[in-house]
Order: C-alpha cells, then sequence, then structure tokens
C-alpha cells in the first residue's frame, strides 16, 4: 500500500507515521506493491497474498511469534511471542486495547482482517504499551483512498464445511466518509481422532463459528483537525473437543469508539465488553476507558506520550460463586527516538497501577546503521497487571479443590536482553537476534497454608530463563519473468523451562514461499506457494505434555485484472497435532475461493 494522504483523516487518528510502510520498489506480476522489508511490519499486501482464512491461520506459518489455537481454524486463538505465558500479548486496533480483563487474553476470533492495513509485532515506538512479557501487537486499519472508494470481497470454501466471508467498502477521503466491513469464518470441525475416541458421525467436534461486523463514521474537521465514530460487533463459538463433544463455549461483545485528532494531539474514548459462558461458568465485563496522546516527529526523532484509563465493571459465576467486582488501571508512558550521525538512540518509560498493586516497566538501545543494514543492542524490564479472574475468581470446587482469586497478588515482571544484526543484501534481508529473558514473580496456583484443598494464584519465587537464537530470512526477486517471495525463520531456545517458560518450544520454524509468473501483458498470472511450521515437543499452558509436529500448506493462485482466484490444501500431511491439550488443529482440508477488489 501507498503512504497514508497527507490529507487523510484517518492517517492523522488512527495510523502511526511508524507503521507507514516504505515506498515502493520494483514492478509485481503478483498485482501488489513490494515495500521495504520490515521483520517487525505485517503490510494488507501480504497478508492477502497469502489467502489465509484468519489471522491466527496466517500467523501459524509466520515467524515471530506462536499461535495457540483451541480447535481447527475457526476457534478461539491467542498469541505469545516464542510460546511465552498463556497467549495474553497486548493487541491494540487502532490504538484501543482489545485483551479481555477476565483472563487477559486477546482472541484472534475477534480480529476482523477485512480492513487490515499494517500490523506490527513488538515494534519498538508508537505502542500505547510499551511492549509487554508476552509480546504486543499493533493492528492499523485503511486510511481513507484519495479518488474514488473501494470495495473488497473475499470468499472462501473447503472441506469439512470450511467457510470464510469478508466484505469491506471504504468511502473516498472528504469531509465525511463511511467504512463498512464484515467478516466470518464458519468451520463444521475434523473428521478424525487422536486418540482413536468413537464419537460417531454426527458428533460436533471442533465445530466454531466467528463473525465480526463494524460501520465507522469518519470526518474532517477545520484547522487541520478530524475524528472517526466507530462500532463494532463480534461474537463466536466452538463445539466440542476430545474430551466432551457437546460442551460449548460462546463468547459475544462489542467495541464502541470516539476518536479526535488536531495535529500530532489524539484523544480517544471507547467502550468494550465481553460476555463468555462455558458449561460450568459465565463472565461478563463491560468497559469504558480513554486514551490521550502527542506524537511530534522531526525527521529523525520522535516522541511518543500516552496515558490511559480503563474501568471495568465485572460479572463472574463459576460453580455457585457469583461475584460483582470493580476494576480500575491506569497506565501512562512515554517513548522516544533520536537520531545522532549514524545512531538511533530510542527509550521508553511506562507506569501502570490499580486498587491492589503498581508496577513499572522501562527500556532502551542503540541501533547503528551499518553497510547494507543495521545493529541493535536493547534492555529492558517488562511487567503484566493481574488480571480480574485472578484476582476475584469466585470460590468453587474444581475436580475435589477449592479454587480461588487472590486480591494480594503482585504483577509479573521479566529483564531482558536483545540483540541483533539486520542486513540487506539485493533481493534478500537477513536477520540475526539473540535474546536473553528472566521472569520473576510469575503467577500460578498454589496450596494454601493450612488447607490442603485449597489452591489460590500466587507469585511463585525462583527466577528461571531462557535464551533465544532467532534467524530471519526474506526474499523478494524478479528471476527473469519469475518472480519470487519468501519469508523463513527459526528459533532455538534453551534454559529454565518453568513458571512462564514452560510452554515454550525448544525449537521452532516457519517458512513460507511464492513462484509466480506473468501470463498475458501485465494483467494476469499465475503462482503457486507453500507454506511450513514445525513446532519440537512443549507442553502447553497447563502443563500437558504435547507432540512435536509439522503442518505442510499448498497453493494455487491465478489473478485477471483486480480478481485472485485461489485454491489451497491445508495440512496437506493430514497432521494430527494440538496447539492446547484437548483441541485437535485443522485436518487435511481443500479450499478455494476469490478475491475481488473493486474500485481500488
Amino acid at each position: 500500500p501507498a503512504p497514508a494522504p497527507a490529507d487523510s483523516t484517518r492517517a492523522r487518528t488512527a495510523t502511526p507515521a511508524a507503521s507507514v510502510p516504505l515506498a515502493p520498489t520494483t514492478y509485481s506480476i503478483l498485482g501488489v506493491s513490494p515495500t521495504a522489508y520490515r521483520f517487525d511490519t505485517i503490510t494488507r499486501d501480504a497478508y492477502q497474498l497469502r489467502h489465509a482464512f484468519s489471522l491466527d491461520n496466517f500467523l501459524e506459518s509466520e515467524p515471530g511469534g506462536f499461535v495457540a489455537r483451541l480447535g481447527p481454524i475457526g476457534n478461539d486463538a491467542f498469541y505469545s511471542r516464542w510460546g511465552i505465558g498463556r497467549g495474553r500479548s497486548r493487541l491494540l486496533v487502532n490504538g484501543i486495547p482489545l485483551n479481555d480483563p477476565q483472563d487477559g487474553r486477546a482472541p484472534f476470533a475477534h480480529v476482523a482482517t477485512s480492513g487490515l492495513y499494517t500490523l506490527s509485532l513488538d515494534a519498538p515506538v508508537d505502542q500505547v504499551y510499551a511492549p509487554g512479557i508476552e509480546g504486543a501487537l499493533s493492528m492499523h486499519e485503511l486510511v481513507a483512498p484519495r479518488a474514488r472508494p473501494n470495495t473488497v470481497i473475499d470468499l472462501s470454501k473447503g472441506s469439512n464445511q470450511v467457510r470464510q466471508r469478508r466484505v469491506r467498502f471504504g468511502s473516498q477521503a472528504g469531509s465525511v466518509g463511511l467504512d463498512v466491513t464484515y467478516d466470518e469464518v464458519l468451520d463444521d470441525g475434523y473428521d478424525f481422532d487422536a486418540y482413536d475416541f468413537i464419537f460417531g458421525p454426527d458428533a460436533p467436534k471442533g465445530r466454531a463459528r466467528s463473525r465480526n461486523v463494524s460501520i465507522s463514521l469518519r470526518g474532517d474537521l477545520p484547522d487541520d483537525a478530524g475524528y472517526t465514530i466507530g462500532v463494532r460487533r463480534f461474537d463466536s463459538s466452538s463445539i466440542g473437543d476430545l474430551q466432551n463433544v457437546s460442551s460449548e463455549a460462546i463468547r459475544r461483545g462489542h467495541l464502541v469508539w470516539a476518536t479526535a485528532g488536531v495535529n500530532q494531539s489524539h484523544l480517544t474514548v471507547y467502550g468494550r465488553g465481553y460476555n463468555a459462558s462455558r458449561p460450568d461458568s459465565s463472565t461478563e465485563n463491560e468497559t469504558v476507558g480513554g486514551v490521550v496522546s502527542w506524537n511530534p516527529r522531526r525527521g529523525g526523532n520522535a516522541l511518543h506520550v500516552f496515558a490511559l484509563g480503563e474501568h471495568t465493571n465485572a460479572i463472574q459465576n463459576v460453580g455457585r460463586g457469583d461475584i460483582h467486582t470493580r476494576a480500575t488501571e491506569v497506565n501512562a508512558g512515554v517513548s522516544t527516538e533520536a537520531l545522532a550521525g549514524t545512531i538511533t538512540w530510542f527509550a521508553h518509560g511506562i507506569v501502570a497501577g490499580d486498587e491492589d498493586s503498581r508496577a513499572w516497566g522501562a527500556g532502551g538501545g542503540a541501533r547503528r546503521a551499518l553497510p547494507g543494514g543495521d545493529l541493535s543492542l536493547s534492555a529492558q524490564r517488562s511487567f503484566r497487571m493481574p488480571t480480574i479472574g485472578e484476582r476475584y475468581l469466585p470460590l468453587h470446587d474444581h475436580y475435589g479443590l477449592m479454587l480461588s482469586g487472590n486480591p494480594d497478588l503482585d504483577p509479573e515482571t521479566s529483564w531482558e536482553a536483545d540483540a541483533d544484526w539486520t542486513l540487506h543484501a539485493g533481493a534478500f534481508t537477513n536477520r540475526v537476534r539473540g535474546a536473553w529473558i528472566q521472569s520473576r514473580d510469575y503467577v500460578a496456583y498454589a496450596p494454601v497454608a493450612g488447607d490442603s484443598l485449597a489452591r489460590r494464584p500466587a507469585n511463585m519465587d525462583g527466577t528461571p530463563s531462557m535464551t533465544f537464537l532467532d534467524e530471519r530470512l526474506h526474499l523478494g526477486a524478479m528471476l527473469g519473468s519469475v518472480e519470487l517471495r519468501g519469508d523463513a525463520g527459526g528459533t532455538l531456545s534453551s534454559g529454565d523451562r518453568t513458571g512462564a517458560f514452560r510452554s515454550v518450544p525448544r525449537v521452532q520454524v516457519n517458512a513460507s514461499l511464492l513462484c509466480g509468473m506473468q501470463l498475458f501483458e501485465k494483467t494476469s498470472a499465475l503462482y503457486l506457494g507453500g507454506e511450513y511450521a514445525f513446532v519440537d515437543n512443549r507442553l502447553d499452558y497447563d502443563g500437558e505434555p504435547l507432540s512435536s509436529y509439522q503442518v505442510v500448506n499448498v497453493m494455487l493462485l491465478g489473478r485477471l485484472i483486480d480478481a485472485h482466484v485461489y485454491v489451497k490444501w491445508l495440512n496437506v500431511l493430514d497432521e494430527r497435532y494440538q496447539t492446547v491439550w484437548g483441541y485437535l488443529m485443522t485436518p487435511r482440508t481443500l479450499a478455494y475461493g476469490i478475491e475481488w477488489t473493486l474500485f481500488d
């Protein structure tokens, strides 16, 4: 995508300068605009080219993190970098946090990708939150087009009755504009059993449904000011796992927001709600919040100052317990970049607090430009505030143990040091990264002194640490009439696999390769692609052992002007694997679809 228009309201109020892709490079036969490659940013082009059913389906084969999902495509899915923690990375959509206060997770089933513009993974600046222990993802939606409206239609269908539908309309930039989106993923479940369970032919194992719909009004005001007002509704459900084919989990929610911007200053107020239910429990929370930020930038120097506050009303029904909780959390921080010759210095700091505890994080480092690339060194202290569930869970019987929350929990903290070297050599971009992380005050359920049946969350003693070696490679080249695009990465970890690190795989490899060729003039093309993922033996987030697995996907795509017709063969090896114990992932599935861009 081209850089945001200078007069676009969305560009001022939603898209940080650091997220705008760099200038396009050379012509692409695949009908997309290649950009100078950045490993911490996923563009709309890169996402659309792979024709994933959902964001978690895309990130399964994308290096740079770990996706855990409660069943096949369409089920609840969670993300964390390197598999650390319980999938509670911080997810921001247009600067608004989407995480559920109950369990801290940001369910990917509720992330609509029809409006995806850029997705930053642990970007060093322009984050409302400083990067956290389990990572941070910041998604920004499309800016308004200058010349004419755009409409994107993307429809897919496959065996196992998996379906995907995406529709987006965005009017052109002007004094008043309108954006409308609809995203849906449906999956009737898997047709095999990993442990030879006999459920019967009609058992709805792993069935899932997720839907998102949104409408947003935007406009320009005098004196270089602008606004957006929008509402998003989402719901998801899943039925059946390897233990109970009839259990159903349902989650519904909404996000309402209003944003105003003047020059480099922005104000956002929002309301966010989640309503979740399972056979043995239900939770409901309503949050009102606001974010104010100031983002001046001049040349290679940038400053980002913010304050965020949230107030949540939560109701938890577990067993016979029923608790109504009110919680308030406030965050404030600053991040900065300064260019001095060939060295860019960067730093951030953040403080946070709620009714029960306080926390702080800070970090900094330097990036030096080298011939053909750069070298970076950084260190930081991160934290995670306890969730409402960890603090205020009602007392209830769980398989003979009495579980409850603990309002006296302290925040989790970690110390981290990183070094990475990035090199651009013609069509290749390569990055080597070394990282060391030490976890402190990890929260886990522990026995209560004097009561053999009682368990409640506590901050664990000990300081386990992990070391990571991460290799990333990107290829984007024209070899005569053939275009190649590839992305690969591998991570090797070692250290104390306890606490926050017990779910980290020793080895993880992800790769994708796309090969295209021009057919007629510049109106059509054909390409073949493949995706690969390997994850070594690991424990899931609850400590259950999981076997290693490898997944292979194959894709064939034809392009005619603005229409893409594609066929994907998912999980060609029919691997019977799990990322969370008790939930099988997608079996071998043949899918086909069409993506059509109108008036873009």
